[in-house]
């Protein structure tokens, strides 16, 4: 009996391939009566038609209880190719079933460019969860129509919605919506600014940059992290006149991605570094000579030697931490010209400073 039942399913599936009136009736027959094990079968079957008219006995199928029947409806109803199903289907994305989605989903990809107007109605009446499945649903189709429908959904109370927009514009490559991502550029959520803006540097390339300088000042340290990085992608070395402001960055981890950024372009790039040493803000001369001093420039000594006569002890004391660092006879001689015949703090501090050069420099007086 079970190797007769599953000879009948290959016939009712075949069924409907020969597209014959009486087949199909029977198909219907089967798929109306919940006792048959054929009626999976059967479904398939009216899916094999290919017959857009026979929509409307599938998509009653889509509200039974049985997952097995309601995918199997779904998978039919791609086949058919009939846009009525496009309402049905998007309930089903609502299930927390997650087989029953993807099928509804797959269905949804198959019905074509004439659903799509239909899935943008999502963004104004459905869940949040079907507005996510209806984006990336949008994401595999590559329509222009497709583009339009997800910039009017951007504005979302979801940002989970709004990033898988940009996802979706991105997957799309949509450089028709260039305007909607750079707004989304400066959303209120900084996973949505995230996705925006390396979006828009893999979309716009160059006319990134100035939104990305922008970012550079975003309240988020990880937005600045990230706008630093697309940055040097685009601009390699150049991105220095920007980079440099943010060496004194507020957040400690991405002082330290900007130093790793600038210490990666090499020593040649020290000379541009210097600039800052003539900043007004201390703070920002102190994080200039620390910078200078992973450089390993030997070539800027002169420009720490100077720094010696700032007005800021700190800057100072960083400058004589550098010299001490360097070790020359050069920086050794400064060193003992300014401080080893004085008495105070700084001076004490120079005169440490002196000891370990003489001690790296094997000099013993």
């Amino acid at each position: 009996k079970k190797v007769n039942n599953e000879v009948k399913k290959e016939i009712l599936k075949a069924y409907g391939e020969t597209k014959q009136e009486s087949a199909i009736e029977k198909l219907k027959n089967i798929i109306n009566d919940k006792t048959s094990p054929l009626r999976v079968a059967a479904i398939e079957g009216l899916g094999n038609t290919k017959d857009p008219k026979l929509a409307g006995n599938l998509i009653l199928l889509l509200r039974e209880n049985d997952t097995e029947i309601v995918i199997a409806a779904a998978k039919a109803l791609g086949k058919l190719k009939n846009i009525a199903a496009g309402r049905p289907l998007i309930e089903l994305l609502k299930s927390d079933d997650k087989t029953v989605v993807e099928a509804a989903s797959q269905a949804l990809k198959e019905l074509g460019e004439g659903v799509i107007q239909i899935l943008g109605g999502t963004y104004q009446i459905g869940t949040e969860k079907q507005k996510i499945a209806v984006t990336k649903i949008l994401a595999e189709m590559p329509y222009q129509k497709s583009i339009e429908v997800l910039t009017s959904g951007y504005n979302d109370p979801s940002p989970e919605v709004r990033k898988q927009i940009i996802l979706a514009l991105r997957k799309i490559k949509a450089s028709s919506a260039i305007t909607y991502i750079t707004t989304a550029c400066h959303d209120n959520s900084e996973e949505v600014r995230k996705i925006a803006l390396e979006t828009l540097a893999e979309l716009s390339g160059q006319s990134a940059i100035p939104t990305i300088v922008s970012a550079l000042s975003d309240s988020s340290p990880k937005i600045r992290q990230l706008a630093a990085k697309l940055l040097t992608k685009l601009q390699g070395q150049d991105a220095i006149y920007h980079l440099i402001n943010m060496i004194n960055d507020p957040d400690e981890e991405t002082r330290n991605v900007i130093d790793n950024i600038i210490i990666s372009f090499g020593p040649a790039i020290a000379k541009e570094v210097t600039k800052v040493l003539s900043s007004p803000d201390p703070q920002m001369r102190i994080a200039g000579i620390k910078l200078l001093q992973k450089l390993d420039a030997p070539e800027v000594e002169q420009d720490i030697i100077n720094m010696l006569k700032d007005s800021d002890k700190n800057v100072r004391y960083t400058a004589i931490d550098y010299l001490k660092e360097l070790g020359t006879k050069k920086a050794l001689k400064v060193l003992v010209d300014k401080y080893m015949y004085r008495k105070s703090p700084e001076a004490k501090y120079g005169q440490q400073a002196i000891k370990a050069i003489k001690e790296r420099l094997g000099i013993k007086k």
